[in-house]
Formats: structure tokens, C-alpha cells, sequence
């Protein structure tokens, strides 16, 4: 029982950490060093109850084809490491849990000793020995026979020839408590099974589908290598749900053709994929526990979905169209203990959404984590569009609402400092409240545009013009009369004054241009595409490629 309880065992477990970033380097110089949750090897001391996790350490010595027995090792046992993980309690509970199983024994063969009375053994403990080597051979000649259809599936999967398109990971499957006493499982080669299967081919056939299905002892499937992703086939989903054991997926891929096609499918828009829901997986995987999905479109659709998943404990989520406004559906999971997301937020929204959780949310390092970068991507998923943007900080100089009806709750997630906005197009709006309080937020304005919502003078005066160059002024003719569009003119002083939908006859506009400072040019127009005498200017602000390699650190 010291062998079992004190000594670590090797697995795999997430945990937070520095780590480098190999394959994405800047084009100059090694990989960046990022923080963030990921998977590594640990030591696991403790049985039952984990009491102690700490970092995987190996001599050089131990690297030799064959793993030596786990508790002949120095490293696994106490030694100065990095600790993850430490609980006392749990510690005195293994303690208790083995003196207790100790104790049971002692207590059992001095109870036969006694019922015996010095006989030794009789015909009845000979058949009960006979009966314990039968269930052994028993139970050695299941595993044989599942080892079998294990192998003849593996077979006709992997390809003879050309790329390997099937990676798997064999674990001993016995009791913990006969596999940490062991300490190898090259002992018992007979347990040894297949408990992962990764997939890099997006084309299985129906004899792969059916070869799956063979592998009864599979208990996590990792599908990759398609992008844009798409959801498994309906095939595929039927051979997994044949499977007893498998409780994980891992759905989702990398652009196909490396790092060149990455770059390109960004910049061609081809971002967001549409997949289809989630529904299949939640109806015909319903023993699940763990659900990862990697660049995939969710809707509401698929959010329901997840959420009849009551067996869920654990789900990842790394996608570039979700936000935490839609992380609300979690909360339905009874079962859910851990969440862990690469999405588009900043370290504030997410240390918001955690807080009160009664499951632990884990982050990891983001490709977009700045205040600029999620808004303009918050903007372009109201917008319906997906864009590729390079990195950038700092304040937000343009801000793009036109095809956008901006409510209050989308108004929240907007920042509270939009001081720097120079430019400002905007939409419709659910109530008038809330477009002034979209105007008051922003400061100094150089160019406004405003095509579907009319203002009157008193809303208007919430704008911060610029008085020294405003540029442009488009307005919604609506309630305005000529004299409130006089006044407009000559108070505000824009360089060009746009009227749409505009009820002004020839001789008003007339007036209106009299009455305008030389510099201003009062034009009506119907629509806004007739607007070809007003360019938008260019973005302004810090030029993000300026100086940088246009083609590193995507």
C-alpha cells in the first residue's frame, strides 16, 4: 500500500504555465513565450484521491526503450519540483483508506486461520482458488480478444503507403490500484488498449466508420485537419455512439497547406465557415463529458444544443466569432466543472464572466486580447462579416456602426471611453436614449455620418465637433427644418454638409448654401450611394505594418 499510495504516477493534466510557441515565430528570431493553460505530463501521487500534482522530471538515465517500473524512479517520489497541486486532507484520507485495506486483510486471513483451527486447506478453499484462476484467465482472454479487433480496426485505417493519417495512445486498463503497483504496464502487455484516437484525415470511408466502431475501449476521439471546419459526418457520429466507454471529443482543424494557407484564407474572408449544428453530436453522443471544439461557428442553435448535454463536465471552446455575451448558456450545465476558452475578449470581460462561476474557467494566451482589436471584431459579427485583422493596441479611431441596430445590451459591451473616436458612421438605434448616449461617449468628431437615423439640434448638441477641421457632416434631413439646417451649418462650419431624404426644394438648398460659410457645400441627395462627392478618408491613426514584416506573427 506505500508502493500504491505515496510514489506518483505519470498522466496528463491542465495546467497554467509559460510556455514557447513552437511554429509560430515572428519570420526573425525564436518563438514568443506565451502564459496559459495547456496540457502536460505531471506526477499524480495518491490513490484514491490525487493528494499531491507536481512536474513531470525523468533522469537521463530512465530514457531507454521500455519504461522502467514508475516507484523504482528517484523523481517520482518527493523531490523539489514545481508543485500544481497539494491537499493534506487528501493525503490523511489515502493514509486512512490503506491502513483500513491492510488492516482488512490481516483481519480476514486470522478469521480463516481461526475457522480452520490448524486443518490448513480443505477441498473448498481448492475450489475457490480454482474459481479466482478461472475469472483471471477469464478476464486476461476479454482483453486478448478486444486487443485483437483493436489492431484488425488500426489496420484498416492506416493507409499502407503515403502520410499517416491515424495517431492513437495506448493506456493500461486494469484497476489503479494493480496498475500503480506494477508501476509498468509491459507487465500485464495484455491491458494494454487503444483510449485515443486522433484523426487527420477529414475523408473516412465507410469501412473506416465501421473499423471505429470495432474499438469498444476507446474513450476519446480527436478529430482534425479539416478547415474550415465542419461538423462530423452523421457515418461517423453513428459509429462513435456505438462505442460504451468514449466520453471526449475534439472537434475542429488547422487550414489545410500550413502556414501559407493560413495567412491566405484569412485575408480572402474565409474565416468563419458554416458548419452545421451541433444537435447531431448532443442526440447521438449522450454519454459525453468532455466536448472541445476548435474553429467552429455557434449559433443559438448549437448553444441549445450544449446545453441538453447534462453529462458534460468539461468543454473548450476556441473559436474567432464568440464573445462572452454568449457564454450565458453554460450556466444550464449542471454537471460542468471546467471551462476553458481561446475567444475573442479581453482580460476584463473574462475575469467578470468568472466571477460567482461554480465551475473554474480557464483562459489561455489570446491572438486578440486588446481593447481595439475585440471591439472592431464585436462591430464586424453585427455586421455579418468576417475579417482578418492584424494585431493592434491602443485607442479606437474609427468607429463603424452604419448596418449596425445598436440596443442597449450591445451599447454595454461597447467601451465606456470612446474619447478618441474621430470618426463615427452610425445605424439605427432601438430608442433615441441610447443614441445619445453613444454620442456623449465619443469625443472630438472630424467626420459623421448618420444615413437611417434622423437627430434633432438638442441631440446633436451631445456631439463634441471638432472646431478646428470637422470634415464631414451627413445628416438625416427628418424632423429638421431649413432654418435648423441653417443653423447647423453655421454652428458646426463642416468642410462638406450632406442632406439625405432630404424634402428641401431647389431654392432652400439655394438658400442653404448662401447662408453657409464659403468653405461649405450643401448637397441633397436621395440615397447613399448617390453620395460619390464625399470619400471616406483613410483610417486614421498608427499604420499597423508600418515597420513589421507583413507576413510574420499571424
Amino acid at each position: 500500500m506505500t508502493l500504491v499510495v505515496l510514489p506518483g504516477n505519470t498522466r496528463l493534466s491542465n495546467e497554467y504555465g509559460r510556455y514557447q510557441a513552437y511554429g509560430r515565430s515572428a519570420g526573425i528570431g525564436p518563438p514568443p513565450w506565451l502564459e496559459g493553460y495547456r496540457q502536460v505530463t505531471v506526477w499524480s501521487h495518491g490513490w484514491p484521491h490525487e493528494y499531491l500534482r507536481r512536474e513531470f522530471s525523468l533522469p537521463d538515465e530512465f530514457y531507454s526503450p521500455g519504461p522502467p517500473v514508475s516507484w523504482c524512479i528517484p523523481t517520482a517520489w518527493f523531490s523539489h519540483t514545481k508543485l500544481y497541486y497539494f491537499s493534506l486532507s487528501a493525503l490523511a484520507v489515502d493514509l486512512l483508506i490503506a491502513a483500513a485495506l491492510v488492516a482488512a486483510v490481516v483481519a480476514l486471513c486470522e478469521c480463516w486461520r481461526r475457522r480452520r483451527r490448524g486443518r490448513g486447506f480443505v477441498l473448498l478453499d481448492l475450489l475457490e482458488l480454482t474459481t479466482l484462476v478461472a475469472l483471471t484467465l477469464g478476464w486476461r482472454a476479454t482483453h486478448l480478444h478486444d486487443q485483437a479487433r483493436e489492431n484488425a480496426a488500426l489496420k484498416t485505417i492506416r493507409q499502407p503507403t503515403g502520410p499517416a493519417r491515424v495517431a492513437c495512445r495506448h493506456e493500461l486498463q486494469c484497476p489503479e490500484i494493480l496498475s500503480r503497483l506494477l508501476g509498468n504496464p509491459l507487465l500485464v502487455p495484455f491491458c494494454n488498449h487503444v483510449v485515443s484516437l486522433s484523426t487527420t484525415d477529414p475523408h473516412l470511408t465507410q469501412s473506416d466508420h465501421d473499423a471505429i466502431s470495432e474499438m469498444r475501449r476507446l474513450e476519446s476521439y480527436h478529430g482534425n485537419g479539416a478547415y474550415p471546419a465542419k461538423l462530423p459526418s452523421m457515418e461517423l457520429l453513428d459509429a462513435l455512439g456505438e462505442l460504451p466507454r468514449l466520453t471526449e471529443l475534439s472537434w475542429g482543424g488547422e487550414p489545410e497547406g500550413g502556414f501559407a494557407a493560413n495567412v491566405q484564407n484569412r485575408l480572402q474572408g474565409e474565416w468563419g465557415a458554416e458548419a452545421p449544428g451541433l444537435e447531431p453530436i448532443a442526440k447521438r453522443l449522450p454519454r459525453l463529458t468532455s466536448l472541445s471544439l476548435q474553429h467552429l461557428s455557434i449559433d443559438k442553435d448549437d448553444w441549445r444544443a450544449i446545453s441538453s448535454m447534462r453529462r458534460l463536465e468539461s468543454l473548450e471552446l476556441r473559436s474567432k466569432n464568440l464573445f462572452v455575451e454568449d457564454l450565458e448558456p453554460l450556466d444550464n450545465l449542471p454537471a460542468l466543472k471546467e471551462v476553458r476558452l481561446h475567444i475573442v475578449a479581453t482580460d476584463e470581460e473574462l475575469s467578470d464572466f468568472a466571477k460567482g462561476k461554480r465551475y473554474e474557467v480557464l483562459w489561455e494566451s489570446r491572438d486578440t486580447d486588446e481593447l481595439w482589436d475585440v471591439t472592431r471584431h464585436r462591430i464586424d459579427r453585427w455586421l455579418g462579416r468576417e475579417r482578418y485583422y492584424r494585431r493592434r493596441s491602443g485607442p479606437i479611431y474609427s468607429l463603424e456602426l452604419e448596418g449596425v441596430h445598436l440596443d442597449r445590451e450591445m451599447l454595454r459591451r461597447l467601451p465606456d471611453d470612446l474619447s478618441a473616436v474621430k470618426e463615427l458612421y452610425l445605424g439605427t438605434f432601438d430608442s433615441q436614449e441610447t443614441a445619445i448616449e453613444l454620442l456623449s461617449r465619443c469625443g472630438e468628431l472630424h467626420w459623421f455620418e448618420s444615413f437611417k437615423t434622423s437627430f434633432s439640434m438638442s441631440e446633436l448638441s451631445h456631439c463634441r465637433f471638432s472646431n478646428k477641421r470637422l470634415e464631414c457632416l451627413t445628416l438625416k434631413q427628418g424632423s429638421l427644418n431649413l432654418e435648423e439646417c441653417v443653423r447647423i451649418a453655421s454652428s458646426i462650419r463642416p468642410e462638406q454638409f450632406f442632406l439625405v431624404s432630404s424634402t428641401l426644394t431647389p431654392e432652400d438648398v439655394l438658400f442653404l448654401e448662401k447662408a453657409c460659410p464659403p468653405k461649405v457645400q450643401a448637397l441633397v441627395e436621395d440615397s447613399q450611394e448617390e453620395l460619390i462627392q464625399s470619400p471616406r478618408p483613410e483610417p486614421t491613426g498608427p499604420d499597423p505594418f508600418e515597420g513589421a514584416d507583413p507576413f510574420g506573427g499571424f
